[in-house]
């Protein structure tokens, strides 16, 4: 694996990371704004 490819390739991982925090923020505010209004 060139340097490049590893680049790119920690690159598009860094970014399915972020992808997956982001949807977990989101779902855990959900059941939060969902707790408060029941």
């Amino acid at each position: 694996m060139t340097p490049l490819e590893r680049y790119h390739w920690q690159r598009k991982n860094r970014r399915v990371a972020y992808l997956i925090f982001a949807g977990l923020v989101v779902f855990v505010a959900a059941l939060g704004k969902l707790h408060g209004s029941l």
